[in-house]
């Protein structure tokens, strides 16, 4: 066979391959989310050894692709800030510069830089936004990057003496790849393609060097990332390598208490994420143990707290302490992506609750609210400390999830759609080679529980919408083109509406919102937080001038009167929210003149506090999201 006619063939393979398991969508472009439409995709990856052992994997929903949906509302508030004040404002000589000059030498944390992570974000942004800017941005950290990779593959800051096994440049290699990768897959760039393979080809050529000692958490990302290229470039050398030498499934998660910075969050599910990639290439159902462990440490077993945070000092961990160092800003946007996985796998709202309580506390409050400014970590009492860098894991881990939340709103199932998660959005659904479907969702969520939906397909068809009704709403209601639904509504689940629809058809799904208090776990017995819908309340002591200097633990002994907590409609002052007045003192209310002051939702970057005391305790309920009901 030619040269010629042989590439032919691998290149009709490849398009094959894509276009099967969803990541082609025109003959020139591939415009997908990549990592969505690889994780989540309809039908999974088969190889041809698979093919002969296993029937294909099919999971129930995937992921939208982000040339499907446009976001505003609070979720795209966040998006917006994200690029123009923060992505856009950035330095690329910073992470640029240490790959041209090549001095690092591994010998600390400082010169951990974080380019392949920003090349992720910066491609699913330039195909989110179609910005010229954004784009031109894209383009210069694609080629730049490429532009420094040696003969012999390497892509990375270290000397020759400190390659590959000094902390972090594995690390480093593996987002590259990604990053790389990513590019070829949204806008089929050969060279990312190209250049991708060589830095992998140089990990594998030079593993067997690895020092005894090595610590294996250095690796923090190779097997997933790897994973990804294997998935495009179809060469089984890279499937091998995941899973022969990397031992990819023989890893299990170790979720043994009391051991902080022995274990690793973002590692630990960063894992979890890469077996769910390779069951849904091999279906060995052992490969979903450890990420199914996972989320049951957060949801039952106080791995989270009440802002949807975990982890002290990075590590897991279930005392519910609130100081600090909390919840890990990589670990939030990886928990993030464990239950978007397990939502789809599942179809469990459980985990879309989760989702929404993450989102709008532990997420947004590691952002100032101009978007510049990004956070470490996410205590929720105390003050909040912002990163001085732009660089390093946590800033570009969490513009990657911002660049993954147009993906998470929506899901496409066999028969229709889900909406998980309410923001003002519009998608655009392929729902049959015959029939699309624009879906329009209108909402000032979370300031209201009022959600319109605007259903036009392109000709009268039938398929079902469901609707996640959260856990904390026992009172949802539904109506369809004004009639109300007669379904019963169940907190907790979704509400499957199938029905033979026409265009111009309207739903509209309320989810009144009243405040409940929270009963606090473990450290924080005794106490309450403040609730409404999916937010966390929190107290800014600046407002009041004698409290401006109160310590938080001292705060956290105030009483508060849960019969005054009074609803004040503030717009969107703090990501299209809202904000409470309550009374409250430091001894018992009866005594005294208590103050009263204005809670704000945990995004308020002066919040200090979010647990208080109350005169009776009975006034308190559970976290509905620890319940433990699946629907």
């Amino acid at each position: 066979m030619s040269a010629n006619k042989k590439n032919k063939n691998d290149s009709l393979r490849r398009r094959k391959f894509l276009k099967a398991i969803g990541l082609l969508t025109t003959p020139s472009i591939i415009s997908v989310d990549t990592a969505k439409a690889i994780e989540l995709a309809g039908s999974a990856a088969i190889t041809e050894d698979s093919k002969k052992n296993s029937p294909p994997y099919h999971k129930p929903w995937r992921a939208l692709h982000l040339n499907q949906v446009k976001v505003s509302g609070a979720i795209g508030i966040c998006i917006n800030h994200t690029i123009e004040h923060n992505l856009l404002a950035l330095d690329p000589e910073v992470f640029l510069e240490p790959f041209r000059s090549k001095t690092f030498r591994g010998e600390g944390y400082s010169d951990y830089i974080g380019l392949g992570k920003l090349l992720d974000a910066a491609v699913r942004f330039a195909v989110y936004t179609k910005n010229e800017k954004v784009i031109q941005l894209k383009n210069k950290l694609v080629d730049q990057t490429i532009q420094t990779q040696e003969a012999d593959g390497y892509i990375g800051t270290m000397v020759k003496a400190s390659r590959m096994w000094k902390l972090w440049d594995v690390h480093e290699i593996g987002y590259i790849i990604l990053g790389l990768t990513t590019d070829y897959q949204f806008f089929n760039t050969g060279t990312s393609l190209t250049a991708a393979t060589k830095l992998a080809d140089y990990v594998i050529a030079n593993w067997h060097s690895k020092p005894k000692d090595w610590q294996s958490w250095g690796q923090l990302g190779i097997e997933n990332n790897i994973l990804q290229l294997y998935r495009v470039s179809l060469d089984k050398r890279y499937l091998d390598f995941v899973v022969k030498e990397l031992n990819l499934p023989a890893w299990r998660i170790d979720l043994e208490l009391n051991t902080i910075g022995k274990t690793h969050m973002y590692t630990d599910i960063d894992m979890c994420l890469a077996q769910f990639d390779l069951f849904a290439i091999t279906s060995q159902q052992s490969l979903l143990q450890s990420g199914k462990l996972a989320s049951q440490f957060l949801l039952d077993r106080n791995g989270a707290v009440v802002t949807g945070a975990a982890g002290l000092w990075e590590s897991w961990n279930t005392d519910q302490g609130g100081r600090k160092y909390l919840g890990e800003t990589c670990a939030t946007a990886y928990q993030i992506r464990l239950m978007d996985k397990l939502i789809q796998m599942e179809g469990n709202a459980r985990y879309g609750d989760m989702i929404d309580r993450m989102l709008y506390n532990a997420l947004f409050a590691a952002q100032s609210l101009d978007g510049r400014q990004l956070r470490y970590f996410i205590p929720m009492e105390g003050e909040r400390v912002y990163f001085k860098h732009d660089t390093y894991c946590c800033p570009n881990n969490f513009r990657r999830i911002v660049a993954d939340l147009p993906g998470i709103i929506f899901y496409q199932t066999a028969n229709g759609v889900v909406v998980n998660l309410y923001s003002t959005a519009e998608a655009n659904i392929q729902l049959s080679s015959k029939i699309s479907l624009t879906l329009r969702q209108q909402t000032s969520y979370p300031a209201t529980g009022d959600i319109k939906l605007d259903i036009e397909p392109s000709e009268p068809a039938s398929f079902s919408v469901a609707l996640r009704i959260p856990a904390w709403c026992n009172n949802a209601e539904v109506k369809i083109n004004g009639t109300t639904h007669q379904q019963k509504i169940v907190a907790g689940s979704f509400l499957q509406l199938e029905r033979h629809w026409q265009p111009g058809d309207q739903v509209t799904l309320q989810l009144p919102m009243s405040f409940r208090l929270v009963a606090g776990r473990v450290r924080q017995a005794g106490r309450v937080a403040v609730l409404r819908g999916p937010q966390v309340f929190c107290l800014n002591p600046q407002q009041q001038k004698q409290l401006a200097d109160t310590d938080a633990a001292d705060l956290t002994n105030f009483i508060i009167d849960p019969n005054s907590l009074e609803l004040i409609n503030e717009g969107e002052s703090i990501l299209n929210s809202v904000s409470c007045k309550v009374k409250m003192g430091d001894r018992l209310l009866t005594i005294g003149k208590p103050m009263e002051l204005k809670l704000t939702p945990f995004p308020d970057p002066e919040g200090k506090v979010v647990y208080f005391r109350v005169p009776d305790l009975a006034a308190a309920q559970p976290d509905e999201l620890l319940k433990g009901n699946m629907h």
